[in-house]
């Protein structure tokens, strides 16, 4: 009787993928109204693929056609803003906080698929049905009184 060899689904076979949380977070005991708490969004990006240096990453929302996308962006030492790290065995982890232009909507643990562009910047592409309240165009800045 022959065999035929059945391909196998498992984590070392897998193309590298990034998981995207975007929730609310309220330790156990606290008497707090969850509506009330702003989510924050939380990447984590596998070693096996992110292999920057960088201490501090920025997050970009992809325009135009490169809507659909998310930018996550190494900053070289000295350069201000961004966030900072935690380096895992496996994993970076990315604390952004919350993202005003994401809305309220929650979501956790979205994998999406990773691109690494160069050493210190990976794109993200956010699956269809994942929809983001991400302005299309920037609005306009109201004038003080």
């Amino acid at each position: 009787m022959p065999f035929e060899i059945i391909e196998t689904v498992t984590k070392d076979n897998q193309p590298p993928m990034a998981s995207i949380s975007y929730m609310r977070h309220v330790r156990k005991g606290k008497e707090m109204d969850r509506s009330k708490i702003k989510p924050k969004l939380i990447v984590t990006l596998p070693t096996v693929i992110c292999i920057s240096k960088c201490k501090k990453f920025r997050i970009l929302i992809g325009t135009g056609a490169d809507r659909g996308k998310i930018r996550i962006e190494g900053l070289k030492q000295g350069v201000p803003g961004g966030i900072k790290a935690t380096d895992f065995k496996g994993y970076i982890m990315l604390r952004f906080g919350h993202v005003p232009s994401f809305g309220d909507e929650i979501f956790e643990g979205v994998k999406c698929p990773i691109v690494r562009i160069d050493e210190d910047t990976y794109d993200l592409k956010i699956p269809e049905g994942l929809v983001l309240a991400i302005p299309t165009t920037a609005t306009p800045l109201k004038k003080l009184a």
